[in-house]
């Protein structure tokens, strides 16, 4: 019997690159307006980041704790107060982070999710640092995990087993949706958990595990679900 559904949020709820993009220029032209002496070209950021991830390899999934350090390691190498640049680049991302959840879901899927919310939970497992209230989901999705929290990023099981573990479940009693062949519907699979591919002809050479549902669309979604169920519950 299926009690949970499981969700990635970026490229299968709504599509991640035009969101990023915003949110970067958004971030430009605060850190320009605030900090107009301050070289936050890409360059640097980029020699910058890598020193970062010389020194510690787990920012690589840290991935809010990574852009907040990456913004007051460039201002304190500037010559800034520490006290002044811890500040400044949390308001910094609070920029970014308002931008980055200003996203333009898939048609259908509000009307899909409150279908499903009728008779599962709902969740958000993401590698990202999207977030379910400042998305307007919150009241359809009974809780999110991110790799950040968990201290692991799919592929890795950590972010899947903790679902497992709060809503105390076995592996098949949940169904994951997600739209990387790799990080979402063979990862989940390993577990023995069910899976619905949205599906990206883009990624389609990538499929490794055979998902037991796809989708092209969110409004596909509730009918997805019924037939695994029938199928195998």
């Amino acid at each position: 019997m299926i009690k949970v559904i499981g969700f990635d949020l970026d490229d299968t709820l709504w599509a991640v690159k035009p969101v990023i993009i915003g949110a970067e220029v958004a971030l430009k032209a605060y850190l320009k307006d605030c900090l107009p002496n301050v070289d936050f070209s890409q360059e640097r950021l980029l020699t910058i980041r890598k020193q970062l991830l010389e020194e510690d390899p787990s920012l690589s999934f840290k991935l809010t704790v990574f852009r907040q350090t990456l913004l007051t390691r460039t201002m304190t190498d500037s010559g800034l107060e520490t006290s002044q640049t811890e500040q400044l680049a949390a308001a910094a991302m609070a920029v970014f982070l308002q931008a980055r959840n200003q996203v333009i879901f898939y048609p259908g899927t509000f009307a899909a999710l409150s279908e499903l919310a009728e008779d599962y939970i709902l969740c958000a497992l993401t590698n990202g640092n999207a977030d379910i209230k400042k998305l307007g989901l919150d009241h359809l999705f009974e809780f999110s995990l991110s790799a950040e929290q968990v201290g692991a990023a799919k592929p890795d099981p950590t972010l899947f087993e903790a679902a497992l573990k709060r809503t105390n479940i076995k592996a098949h009693e949940m169904i994951y949706v997600g739209d990387d062949p790799l990080l979402d519907v063979d990862a989940a699979a390993q577990l023995g958990i069910r899976t619905i591919w949205k599906s990206n002809p883009k990624k389609q050479s990538d499929l490794i595990t055979k998902p037991d549902a796809q989708i092209q669309q969110l409004s596909e979604l509730p009918a997805a679900v019924a037939q695994i169920i029938e199928r195998h519950c």
